[in-house]
């Protein structure tokens, strides 16, 4: 045992040691996102199978809505900009069905979507005109325009805000 302490202790291995591993480390994380930096979001068709990668031009093809909200999350009226999310699924062929989201963190959310409407909720790109990171909750966040209608002030739709999100999943 005294001898795992002192090997495995920093003063056996000074920070130097780890350097070079840690900027390859770093190295592979920068060419892997490099790679991977065209798609934003994954929708999948669970039904057939098929698997459509979303990008950032994607997204800004479609159209735009701002919303201008307060909530639970930040401090006074935030205004966020994209697309709503029934507009992207209609853009790759998706007209009803289950809906199951995820995070980067893989927490998830279902709904249906015929709960969806033209403009709620939203892929928010961006807030306060900045778009969001992954560090701001990005860079995607589903929105809702909670002060709109009480109807967007519920547990369920709070629940259903999800950030970070990655991917969504149809099924029948």
């Amino acid at each position: 045992m005294i001898f795992m302490r002192k090997f495995w202790s920093m003063r056996s291995f000074p920070a130097s040691h780890f350097t070079p591993a840690l900027a390859l480390a770093a190295g592979l994380a920068w060419a892997a996102s490099a790679t991977f930096a065209d798609t934003l979001l994954i929708v999948r068709n669970v039904g057939d199978d098929k698997t459509i990668e979303i990008s950032a031009e994607d997204l800004d093809a479609l159209p735009e809505i701002e919303i201008a909200t307060t909530t639970i999350w930040t401090e006074g009226v935030q205004t966020f900009t994209g697309p709503s999310l029934q507009s992207l699924l209609s853009s790759v062929g998706v007209a009803g069905g289950h809906l199951s989201l995820t995070a980067l963190n893989g927490y998830f959310v279902e709904m249906e979507y015929s709960e969806l409407t033209p403009d709620a909720p939203i892929l928010a790109r961006a807030r306060n005109g900045a778009l969001l990171s992954i560090r701001d909750k990005g860079p995607i966040w589903l929105v809702y325009p909670y002060d709109s209608d009480r109807m967007w002030q519920t547990e369920t739709i709070f629940s259903r805000s999800i950030w970070q999100l990655t991917e969504i999943d149809v099924s029948p």
